[in-house]
């Protein structure tokens, strides 16, 4: 179990999704009070979560094969991501959690 005073790491996708500001209002504000450091990625530069993140990466579309690639290679820049958020259930998404450390 992580230390409760532990920054999570957290890598969210979809940074232009509707409704994401309250998403990350909700991670940062976690009942837990665990401090929260995220990373947004998104297939578009300008999206508000781009605004809001710790950090943002534009990545490749989901239907792409470069996608996943770009995700590993963003959890090994990034190191120590605690878990991704996925802003909806795509199998190819879903095949990233394998980069948890």
């Amino acid at each position: 179990m992580v230390n409760s005073g532990e920054t999570l790491t957290l890598l969210v996708t979809g940074a232009g999704a509707p409704g994401i500001r309250g998403t990350l209002y909700a991670l940062r504000h976690n009942p837990d009070r665990r401090p929260v450091r995220i990373i947004g990625v998104d297939m578009q530069a300008k999206v508000v979560g781009a605004l809001l993140a710790d950090k943002f990466y534009t990545i490749p579309p989901p239907e792409t094969a470069e996608y996943i690639a770009a995700l590993l290679k963003i959890c090994q820049r990034e190191k120590r991501i605690s878990d991704i958020a996925a802003d909806d259930s795509r199998d190819c998404q879903a095949r990233v959690f394998a980069c948890r450390t």
